[in-house]
């Protein structure tokens, strides 16, 4: 369904998700996603995230509400990054949708990708 990982060499955390989920397991993912972020901010004074989200399949409504918002919450600071990678199609709409795709602002920036080494490349930049 999902795993958390530390990348010590590009201060970052690696988050891989599969599957079809449901509302519980969003709800815990929701959780440690949370605490993974707070955990980067406290190591590198910053959240900087790689989700590779490409086994992952379409997701419930119900699901997709769990999730929605969640980078928001997580993405406080100019600094933080989140790049999310998904197969393309579908789940690259409904990423788009619940990430709210390249928003810009006063907190930190979100994107979709199809290519996992240019999510890498944008997530290491700045």
């Amino acid at each position: 369904m999902y795993e958390f990982r530390l990348d010590e060499t590009a201060k970052s955390i690696r988050v891989r998700t599969s599957g079809f989920w449901t509302v519980d397991v969003a709800r815990r993912f929701v959780g440690e996603y949370r605490a993974s972020a707070e955990q980067a901010r406290r190591r590198w004074g910053r959240v900087r995230m790689l989700v590779d989200a490409r086994d992952s399949m379409v997701q419930a409504n119900e699901v997709t509400r769990e999730l929605t918002g969640l980078n928001e919450s997580v993405c406080e600071s100019p600094g933080d990054r989140i790049a999310l990678v998904v197969s393309g199609g579908l789940v690259k709409l409904q990423a788009d949708r619940v990430a709210e795709n390249g928003t810009h602002g006063p907190v930190g920036e979100r994107r979709t990708f199809v290519d996992p080494e240019a999510a890498a490349a944008w997530l290491a930049e700045a």
